[in-house]
């Protein structure tokens, strides 16, 4: 069953699109279905070829030995531990934070919920 389509091309191209489908012998509409046809043929093909994400990763994963779990639970604190170096003290963190408010003010009292969460 065919289905009417709107398409919308430069000016330009329309004259020459008509002149090369009467060459051809064939409609515009039936050019622009053959070349629709021919670009989804092709990109169907691709996708049919292509392995879906299960079959592309099925069997890659395992579960890991005890030494392997050993390895990156080191790494993993190793890693965590050098982060902890790098971070500021809570001193350096939060210095100069409240300056700016005296002690019992409402904005003391603001900074510090905010800040510090209590």
């Amino acid at each position: 069953m065919k289905k009417k389509l709107t398409i919308t091309v430069d000016a330009d191209v329309l004259p020459l699109a008509k002149r090369y489908a009467k060459s051809k012998g064939v409609s515009l509409s039936s050019l622009v279905e053959q070349a629709l046809r021919e670009m989804t043929d092709e990109w169907d093909l691709e996708q049919q070829q292509e392995p879906s994400f299960v079959e592309k990763w099925r069997g890659k994963f395992g579960p890991m030995t005890d030494e392997e779990i050993d390895a990156a639970r080191y790494e993993y604190l190793a890693q965590r531990e050098r982060d902890l170096e790098q971070e500021p003290s809570f001193v350096e963190k939060w210095r100069g934070k409240f300056k700016l408010a005296e002690r019992g003010t409402p904005r003391y009292e603001a900074l510090v919920r905010k800040y510090l969460g209590c």
